[in-house]
């Protein structure tokens, strides 16, 4: 575990996520046995069982984080709301 100062500390390895999606949209990385593996790791850990609408939720995010455009840190205003 870091301390505070460490979390301050800027990382100087640039970010690998997100990829760059394929051109022609199909990556065949990106399988039902990749989001089924994340799932299985996350029961494992303790996390709950996974429900249908809860497995689509899990391959929307995953597919989002491996694929989707960075998000700026949210600033002031919306941590407000």
């Amino acid at each position: 575990m870091t301390d505070a100062a460490d979390a301050s500390t800027p990382d100087p390895t640039p970010n690998a996520y997100p990829v760059p999606k394929p051109s022609d949209g199909d990556d065949p990385r990106f399988t039902l046995g990749l989001s089924i593996d994340v799932a299985r790791i996350l029961e494992a850990a303790g996390y709950p069982k996974f429900s249908s609408i809860d497995f689509v939720d899990l391959n929307k995010a995953l597919f989002g984080f491996l694929y989707g455009p960075r998000q700026a840190p949210p600033t002031e205003e919306d941590t407000s709301r």
